[in-house]
C-alpha cells in the first residue's frame, strides 16, 4: 500500500510574509510563520480560498494591537481582554512528512496548532500549555473565518426520544449586538441555517452532534469535533457558535471548561472535511452523510 505524504513548501503568500504551504490529496493549507498561529488558506489546490483574509491588516483591536488577519486561529474562552493579546510575533515551526506544528507564547500561555492529514481530511489539533506559575481556567476556542458568500448549517437539537432545541443569541455584548428576529437566521426542524445578510450577530448551541458547516457555490466545508456529554461549556453551555458580519463568518467550536496546570497540555481537535459535493444546507441527511 502506498501512503501519500503531505508536501510542505516554504512560500511567500500574498502580503503576509513567510508562510508554509501544505498540500495533500488535492487540498491546500497555507500557514503563517511570521505571526499567529494562523491558517490563512484552505481550499482545493489551484482554486479559491474558502477563508477570509484581511490583507489590509487593519481589522482588530486598536487598544492592544491585536489583528485578526483572517483564516483560522486559537483563542482562550470565554472572551475577555486577554483574548486580544497581540500574537504578531514569529512562531516556532516543526515539520515532518505528515505533521505540521506551529506554536507561540502569548502572555503565560503557549498556543499550538498541529495539522495532520487523514485521507482526504485534516485533523487540526489545538493545544494550550500554561507556561507561568499560575493556574488558568478556561476553554480552548477554535475560530475559523470563512468568506461570507455561503450558507451555514448546524444541528441545534438533541437526538433520540427526548427532543430539545436550543439557540443562544448574543443580543448585546460590549458595543455589539444581534437582532434575534433577523431574517438571516432560519430555524429549521432539523438544522439551524444562517444565510448571511451582512448583519452583525452571534448565535450558539450545545453542539451535541459535533459539527458545523458552510456551503459555497463550488464546495462544502465541515468542521467536526467531539462533544463531551455532561461537560461544562462556556457561554451558557455552547460548544458550537457562529458569528456573522459583513466581512466574514466565523465557524467556532469550543472545548469544555478546564483548570489548566502549568507544564501540562490541553487539547481540542477538529476534523476538517472539504468536498466538491454541494449539498442542500437544509438537508440534514445529506450533511451527515459527509461526516
Amino acid at each position: 500500500m502506498v501512503i501519500k505524504r503531505m508536501q510542505i513548501n516554504k512560500i511567500q503568500y500574498e502580503n503576509f510574509g513567510e508562510c508554509y504551504e501544505c498540500l495533500h490529496n488535492g487540498r491546500k493549507l497555507v500557514i503563517s510563520s511570521d505571526f499567529g498561529p494562523r491558517i490563512l488558506f484552505f481550499g482545493f489546490s489551484g482554486r479559491k480560498n474558502i477563508f477570509y483574509n484581511d490583507q489590509s491588516k487593519t481589522v482588530g483591536n486598536e487598544d492592544t494591537g491585536w489583528l485578526i488577519y483572517g483564516g483560522h486561529r486559537l483563542w482562550p474562552a470565554p472572551e475577555t481582554s486577554a483574548s486580544y493579546q497581540p500574537d504578531n510575533s514569529a512562531c516556532t515551526i516543526k515539520t515532518s512528512e505528515d505533521i505540521f506544528e506551529i506554536s507561540i507564547i502569548t502572555g503565560a500561555l503557549k498556543k499550538t496548532i498541529l495539522i495532520q492529514p487523514q485521507g482526504d481530511r485534516f485533523l487540526i489539533t489545538h493545544k494550550f500549555s500554561p507556561c507561568g506559575e499560575a493556574l488558568i481556567s478556561g476553554a480552548l476556542w477554535a475560530l475559523t473565518c470563512v468568506r461570507p458568500d455561503c450558507t451555514v448549517f448546524f444541528p441545534w437539537g438533541t437526538s433520540g426520544s427526548w427532543s430539545l432545541k436550543k439557540i443562544i443569541y448574543w443580543q448585546k455584548w460590549i458595543d455589539h449586538g444581534s437582532d434575534i428576529n433577523s431574517s438571516q437566521y432560519i430555524r429549521g426542524n432539523d438544522l439551524f441555517l444562517i444565510k448571511p445578510s451582512g448583519e452583525e450577530g452571534k448565535v450558539g448551541t450545545s453542539g451535541y452532534e459535533g459539527f458545523i458547516g458552510a456551503v459555497f457555490s463550488d464546495c462544502t466545508f465541515i468542521k467536526k469535533f467531539r462533544f463531551i456529554e455532561g461537560a461544562l461549556y462556556p457561554d451558557e453551555g455552547c460548544a458550537l457558535e457562529c458569528y456573522t458580519c459583513s466581512l466574514f463568518i466565523e465557524l467556532e467550536t469550543l472545548s469544555p471548561f478546564c483548570t489548566m496546570i502549568p507544564g501540562h497540555e490541553y487539547t481540542h481537535t477538529e476534523e476538517w472535511i472539504l468536498c466538491e459535493k454541494i449539498i442542500n444546507p437544509a438537508d440534514g441527511q445529506a450533511a451527515r452523510s459527509l461526516l
